[in-house]
Formats: structure tokens, C-alpha cells, sequence
């Protein structure tokens, strides 16, 4: 090839025509320049090129569609995580793990006498961040959510292990990353569920410590009983009142059938009042008071009570969501050794210099023309 793009320079620009001198250096010696280089000193590069996608067990909502998945394709979840791991493949993170296996500073500054490409020994943490990253290149695709990462080495070996060190890499971020926001999560709601259980129990053990303090079980089901109590007693005395006006009727008030009336009635009379006593009275042991007191402490259990399932609702819910949202990466295309050098890179450098020292030649040639014009 170099010879051949020699002898069409000479033909191009012969030596013995001198108004050909201005194409000669504008022209042919940038590409005779060139054309050297790419022939005698320029290394060879190697391309090796892997496709990924971020898979989820999660089913997409159909009720969650967002402009983002309708225009751009794809859910916009996987659009986020892709991008994700992008940075993340060009960040300083993944260089100092895939320098450490592969040694890449040795390996990209063995160029040869192809200084445009190498990586010097000396090179900073900044400068070989920027260097990795013009040798790795990681494409999205809007439509699929994929990743295609071409990784450029100047062995076909050391292309090929890179492409395949960034996959490993990749899959293990991904899955530190899905495994990380589960943990979390799930640490956060066992933490709830440890903090509202422990608030029930406290309310449970002051109820309890009310209860033997008091030797009540339940004040609101002994208030109950003692105001049916009451309630039968004056249902009774009623009716004793009643048959003792009927006594009276026929009976002088010193009859035995009276007096036992009447003394049935005060002991009635004198049982409903102690029984009042125990309910309401002034003081701070009786039912009432017992009874608004234990209510305070019951309703303290039920509501720490109904706290506390609710977060263990919230925990299994947690639990599920963080199974079903577990993410991988999927290999859709592997990365295999390149046996081919970038070849075409090099023809559409030389014909991207060859346009442009064309266009300059041209562009001076005009500035020529005009100044003689302006001369005559």
C-alpha cells in the first residue's frame, strides 16, 4: 500500500513542475508525512466489542408509562440504569481494578517508536483516566436501553481480556448496586420493626404494672358489672317498695310483714350505695377513675399494637419488592479476540488529511488568483 500511494504522490505533484511547489506543501507533504507514519511507525490496533443489557425480574406497570419510555423506547428504569453503568465503566473506579489484572499502563506504553499513542510511565492518575477513556468507548442505544463497549488495545489479546475484565466489573456493580438498595431497604424496616415492637411491649408492661398495682384486671368490665349490679338492686327495691305500699294498704305499720318490708328495702337501700361508692367517688381508686386511667393504657396497646403490624406488613412487602427487583446484566453479544487491525480507521484518517490539505491548497490557489487580479 505505501508504495503505491508513493508513486501516485510523485504523479500527483511531479518535482520538475515548479508551480506545483504551494500543492506540493500544502498537499504532498502532509500526506507523504502521513502516509510514512501510518506505514513504518504507527502500531497496530485492535478492536474487541461486546453488547450488554440491565435485566430486571421486576414486571413492568402498565399503568407507569412514562413520554420518556414512549419516545425514547424502552422503560425508562432500564434507560436510567444503563447510563448508570456507563459512568461507571468510564469512571477511575473500574481503571484501578482493570489496572491491577491487567497491568494496563505497562501494556499501552509498549507503542514502539509510536509516541502518539502511548501511555509514558510517568503519566498522572488524570492523564491515564483520560487515555483509558480514549481507548474505551461505550455506545447507548436509545431504543433497546443497551450498551455496546468496544475496548481498542494494540495486542488482540489485551483488547479481548479488557472487554471481557469490563463485563465482570459491570455485572459485579450491578449487582452490588441492586443488592445494596434491597439491604438497605430491608435494614431500614426491620429497624422499624424492632423499634415499634419494643414500644409495644413497653405499653403492654405498663398496663400490666397498673393492673398489679391496683389488683384490677380489667376495670371497664368490673365498672360494667357493678353498674348491672346496681341496676338488679334497684330493680328489686322498685318492686319491694311496691308490695310494701300494697302491705300498707291493710296493715298497720308495726306488723311483722311491714317492718321486714321496710328493713329488706334500707338493707337494699344501703347495698345500692356502697355499690355506688366502689363506682364514683371522690379519690383516685375507684372503677371510674381506675377505668379512664386503664383506658388510656389500653387504647397506648392497641395503637402501638396496630403500629406494629403495619410495619411488619411493610417488612414482607419490602422483602417481595426486593426479590422481584433484583437486577442482572445479560450478555447479548460476547467479546471474541479481533484477528484484524483497524485498518479503516487509518484510510479515513489519510482521506480526511487528504480533504482537508485539498481544501486548503484550494483556498490558497483563490487568495492567489485574487491578488494577481488585484495586481493587473
Amino acid at each position: 500500500m505505501l508504495p503505491t500511494l508513493m508513486r501516485f504522490l510523485k504523479k500527483l505533484f511531479p518535482l520538475d513542475d515548479k508551480k506545483r511547489l504551494i500543492p506540493r506543501l500544502i498537499i504532498g507533504v502532509p500526506m507523504t508525512l502521513a502516509v510514512l507514519y501510518y506505514g513504518l511507525i504507527a502500531v497496530d490496533h485492535y478492536v474487541a466489542e461486546s453488547t450488554v443489557i440491565i435485566k430486571s425480574t421486576a414486571e413492568p406497570e402498565m399503568g407507569g408509562t412514562s413520554l420518556s419510555s414512549l419516545f425514547l423506547g424502552g422503560s425508562s428504569m432500564a434507560r436510567e440504569d444503563a447510563l448508570q453503568l456507563k459512568t461507571y465503566i468510564l469512571s477511575p473506579d473500574i481503571l484501578e481494578r482493570l489496572d491491577k489484572e491487567l497491568r494496563l499502563r505497562e501494556a499501552y506504553g509498549k507503542t514502539g517508536p509510536d509516541i502518539f499513542y502511548r501511555l509514558f510511565p510517568d503519566a498522572s492518575r488524570e492523564r491515564f483516566l483520560e487515555y483509558y477513556r480514549s481507548r474505551v468507548t461505550v455506545e447507548f442505544d436509545e431504543q433497546t436501553a443497551s450498551l455496546t463497549v468496544m475496548t481498542e488495545a494494540f495486542e488482540p489479546e489485551l483488547a479481548w481480556l479488557l472487554n471481557k475484565y469490563i463485563l465482570a466489573e459491570s455485572e459485579k456493580f450491578i449487582n452490588e448496586v441492586s443488592n445494596r438498595i434491597a439491604r438497605e431497604q430491608l435494614d431500614f424496616a426491620n429497624q422499624e420493626v424492632e423499634r415499634n415492637r419494643k414500644r409495644l411491649d413497653s405499653a403492654l408492661d405498663n398496663m400490666l404494672e397498673y393492673q398489679n398495682r391496683h389488683g384490677v384486671l380489667d376495670p371497664l368490665t368490673q365498672a360494667d358489672a357493678s353498674n348491672r349490679i346496681i341496676q338488679e338492686m334497684e330493680a328489686k327495691q322498685t318492686a319491694l317498695e311496691a308490695e310494701l305500699r300494697n302491705l300498707q294498704t291493710y296493715l298497720n305499720n308495726d306488723t311483722p310483714q311491714v317492718i321486714g318490708a321496710k328493713n329488706v328495702i334500707k338493707s337494699l337501700q344501703q347495698q345500692i350505695a356502697q355499690e355506688r361508692a366502689k363506682l364514683a367517688a371522690p379519690g383516685n381508686n375507684k372503677l371510674n377513675q381506675l377505668a379512664l386511667n386503664f383506658l388510656e393504657f389500653k387504647a397506648a396497646v392497641e395503637f402501638n399494637g396496630d403500629i406494629y403490624k403495619l410495619s411488619l406488613a411493610a417488612l414482607e412487602k419490602i422483602r417481595i419488592e426486593a426479590a422481584r427487583k433484583i437486577k442482572s446484566l445479560a450478555i447479548i453479544s460476547s467479546p471474541y479476540q479481533p484477528e484484524e487491525t483497524e485498518w479503516r480507521t487509518t484510510l479515513w484518517n489519510l482521506a480526511i488529511l487528504l480533504f482537508v490539505t485539498t481544501l486548503l491548497n484550494g483556498l490558497v490557489n483563490l487568495a492567489g488568483a485574487v491578488i494577481d487580479d488585484h495586481r493587473e
